[in-house]
């Protein structure tokens, strides 16, 4: 029997890797099952370690500052296209024996790296990511691959901007450094004649949302990064007097902020495409060229896969599903194994998806941190439970 193990994170207990690991150890008693693992990634944490170690690439690190501007060592991978799959390269659109960066914003200002006292989009910035493209930039890579999400950032990307060389002036023609939106009122003019060129940039990124408007970057994610609801009208007019300013300097704005997924990570691929002719991909759709996934279910007999928890929010295009998805329309059982399962989800799909099971790992009669302590043992042990 051939298995495919395709498991997303469980966040705060196991990692996609750990997933994958746990569910081929509780395998290896069944010798008549071959197995093969692929950690799953959105574009956020474990964007640069999966995508870099399934094609033997390289890690570098560097230095640069989180959204409030302390020092942290991050990783970059390094591949080489030629290691990629037809279908990767493909979807790229670069030529062979070309270098690849992959990058990852929540490892620069991820909302997981801030304590609660210090959520607060007021204050947080992305200028850590402009100083990791800058970096990036000296390498000599020919294209950058730049996973966006799980940001602690609704900077509309100008902090990143700015480290590229944006200069945001204030009234007495002061270069405001590192700008963050509490810093917008005091902009007076915005200067971009020394912006630093980028490689090629492709951003990995599933959300949809446009920059403005009810389900743009503020009210759509804001509240989820410490902003308190009272402040989201003034935030979002914070945001809508920025662009207006930025009219001033840039001709596309307009067309820029009505983007598909301008308002994803609180606005950076509208900063960056101010200056940058950025490539928008799905992060699944990358993912499953990267690991040429489809070519892997033609000869698979049974998918196992999982996150953390299965509810609504999982069927807008997380990755979990997406492989439920696709096992399930070239008539594949799948098993989903989330640490919880919400009924109502799974109901759903299963009305659509009848060859799709779905069981939780997490003990109802324990409390969330014993659950979190136990995961791995909680997890293997449901793995051995569905195949013995």
């Amino acid at each position: 029997m051939r298995v495919l193990a395709a498991f997303d994170k469980c966040k705060g207990s196991l990692s996609a890797h750990q997933m994958c690991s746990l569910a081929s150890a509780a395998l290896t008693e069944h010798k008549e099952i071959e197995l093969e693992t692929i950690p799953l990634t959105d574009g956020g944490d474990g964007f640069v370690e999966i995508l870099t170690k399934s094609v033997g690439g390289e890690f570098l690190s560097t230095e640069v500052r989180d959204s409030v501007g302390k020092l942290i060592q991050v990783s970059i991978g390094i591949c080489s296209l030629d290691d990629l799959p037809f279908s990767a390269r493909s979807v790229l659109k670069i030529e062979a024996e070309q270098k690849i960066a992959v990058l990852e914003m929540a490892c620069v200002v991820g909302l997981a790296n801030l304590e609660e006292s210090e959520r607060n989009p007021w204050e947080t910035s992305t200028w850590g990511v402009g100083e990791l493209l800058g970096f990036v930039s000296e390498l000599g890579v020919d294209l950058i691959v730049l996973g966006i999400g799980g940001s602690s950032t609704n900077d509309a990307g100008l902090g990143a901007m700015s480290a590229l060389g944006l200069q945001m002036k204030d009234r007495q023609d002061q270069i405001i450094e590192n700008p963050k939106p509490r810093d917008w009122s005091r902009v007076k003019t915005i200067e971009s004649l020394n912006i630093r060129k980028l490689p090629k940039l492709v951003i990995a990124c599933d959300v949809e949302n446009t920059l403005l408007g009810c389900s743009g970057a503020t009210y759509g994610f804001a509240l989820q990064k410490g902003l308190p609801a009272s402040e989201l009208e003034e935030m979002e007019k914070s945001m809508e007097t920025m662009v207006e300013l930025l009219k001033l300097e840039f001709e596309e704005v307009v067309s820029h902020k009505e983007q598909k997924g301008s308002g994803a990570a609180g606005g950076l691929a509208f900063g960056l495409g101010l200056c940058y002719d950025i490539q928008m991909i799905s992060g699944f759709s990358l993912l499953s060229n990267w690991f040429d996934i489809p070519a892997k279910m033609k000869c698979t007999d049974l998918v196992l896969t999982g996150e953390g928890k299965f509810d609504d929010t999982s069927l807008l295009g997380k990755a979990p599903f997406q492989i439920l998805k696709m096992a399930s329309d070239r008539g594949i059982e799948t098993k989903l194994i989330a640490g919880k399962v919400e009924e109502s989800t799974a109901k759903r799909c299963r009305e659509l998806y009848p060859l799709c099971s779905f069981e939780s790992f997490s003990r109802m009669d324990l409390s969330l941190e014993e659950n979190f302590a136990r995961a791995e043992e909680f997890f293997e042990e449901k793995i051995k439970q569905l195949f013995n």
